[in-house]
């Protein structure tokens, strides 16, 4: 198996807790990327690959272009198809490229004999020069095993220095865990780092398994999820610890992690109920990352584009509010205030000054009321119209806050509420936002009340499951109706 660490050579034997930092490169490759990049690799490889032979021996003209063209579309978008239903954008198909890229060529031909056959039967082969097909073939088939070999050795690469890995946490530290962590080390997959192994019966479990170290109980797994980068917890315990179980995974499904039960029968691989592969394991899934993969990167490219628009769209107005706060009362113009954002990491949330200064230090951090003395005259119009959000437009560039999400709450607020409602940090699964599903339906100001937040967390909540960039968009397009006609901001 490969080190714990990323970038030590062998097993790092010091033991760990749950409050250690551990190093984790900053940029990382995410697993469910990378089969969409590898459909890509293809279609370009087979585009290209026809392309160039065509116009090295075929040469363009406007009429034969269009026929050419059509051809070598029709060929991808079947091409990878087939290779989909085959199983080849699958992780292990593409981190095993001999035997796999091997079946992938062979399937290639058939596909091209079959294009073949339906030219002849439609009587259109004569459109086509004989020796740019078989040269496309040859050529396509020679670069589609070249770079599925090539994009193989560099993801094992990326994983061997941690770039390309998944950060498995085991909860179990029994016999069933012991035989689920051998298994995964039989594999080998460089992609796969078992970073520690948690069980709530820490006094009965030994130092280690293996070289994996035991680092606490279930509590303190919560701790280590919110300071570290865990993609997975595999839960390696017996069906019959059914009230063990419920317990973990209630105390796990507010992460934004990857959560599933490892069968009993480790090793086995069943095709009913299992439909989650790791390390050459079936798992049963039970909770998993609201956005990851494509979501996660349409999410983001979604922040950054809308935030520079919206910061040009905005900057004439933030600097004439920066004056009127200088004018209106003594303090800076902006405020800052600790709060948690994803996976319950804490930041500073930046806004335009509304209140005096020192207002709301103390430990309380009590809301802000209807006549609040504490809230200045130009605070007062910033507030009701949700103006002094503004500045987080800032947050929403440094990766930190986006768009569309749950607005971010005081610590305090977080602390408290998360005593009285259940599932309440749940709202920490996915990025806090500038405006959001609550806040269009009215759910935005103070709670003064426990049902105004509950009701605010479920709009949160359906929100996170949701998801979608028209989602999104709606919410944006609604958000200034709500600002207009909105009366419980104050």
């Amino acid at each position: 198996m490969n080190d714990l660490r990323p970038g030590l050579s062998g097993y790092d034997t010091t033991p760990l807790s749950p409050t250690d930092e551990w190093p984790t490169p900053k940029v990382r490759l995410s697993m469910k990327v990378v089969p969409g990049l590898v459909v890509l690799a293809d279609c370009a490889v087979i585009l290209l690959s026809g392309t160039l032979i065509y116009f090295s021996y075929v040469g363009a003209t406007p009429t034969n272009w269009l026929v050419y063209g059509a051809a070598m579309a029709v060929n991808t978008a079947v091409a990878v198809t087939t290779f989909h239903y085959m199983g080849a954008y699958r992780l292990d198909a593409v981190m095993h490229p001999l035997t796999r890229h091997t079946r992938l060529v062979f399937a290639y031909l058939a596909i091209f004999l079959v294009c073949l056959g339906l030219a002849f039967s439609l009587k259109i082969s004569e459109e086509f020069s004989r020796v740019w097909a078989f040269s496309w073939f040859l050529l396509a088939s020679v670069s589609l095993w070249s770079v599925r070999m090539w994009i193989g050795r560099l993801l094992s690469a990326l994983g061997e220095h941690g770039r390309f890995t998944r950060n498995v946490v085991i909860v179990g530290a029994g016999d069933h865990g012991a035989r689920l962590i051998e298994e995964l080390q039989r594999n080998r997959d460089p992609w796969i780092r078992i970073i520690g192994i948690f069980d709530d019966r820490r006094e009965r479990s030994p130092e280690r398994i293996g070289r994996i170290p035991v680092i606490g109980n279930l509590a303190e797994l919560s701790e280590f999820v919110k300071r570290h980068v865990v993609d997975d917890v595999l839960v390696a315990l017996p069906a019959s610890a059914e009230q063990r179980l419920f317990e973990i995974f209630d105390a796990l499904q507010i992460f934004p992690i990857d959560v599933s039960l490892s069968p009993d029968f480790i090793g086995y691989n069943f095709n009913g109920d299992a439909k989650r592969s790791l390390g050459g394991v079936s798992f049963s899934p039970i909770s998993g990352t609201p956005i990851s993969g494509w979501g996660s990167v349409a999410k983001s490219l979604e922040d950054q584009l809308l935030s520079l628009l919206f910061l040009l769209i905005w900057t004439p107005v933030m600097l004439a509010i920066a004056a009127a706060i200088k004018i209106d009362s003594p303090g800076p113009v902006l405020f800052r205030q600790r709060r948690r954002g994803f996976n319950g990491q804490e930041f500073n949330v930046l806004k335009f000054r509304t209140m005096v200064v020192d207002a709301g230090h103390d430990q309380s951090v009590p809301q802000a009321t209807i006549n609040d003395p504490r809230i200045t005259r130009v605070g007062a119009v910033l507030r009701h119209w949700s103006l002094d959000e503004l500045p987080q437009l800032v947050n929403v560039l440094r990766g930190e806050m986006s768009i569309v999400g749950p607005r971010p709450h005081a610590i305090v607020h977080d602390d408290q509420y998360s005593k009285v409602i259940d599932r309440y940090l749940g709202r920490h699964a996915v990025k806090p936002g500038m405006t959001g599903w609550a806040q269009v339906n009215g759910y935005r100001g103070e709670t003064d009340t426990l049902e105004k937040m509950e009701r605010r967390l479920e709009h949160d909540l359906f929100y996170i499951r949701q998801w979608s960039v028209l989602f999104d968009l709606w919410i944006i397009l609604r958000t200034p109706f709500a600002m207009v006609w909105g009366t419980n901001a104050y």
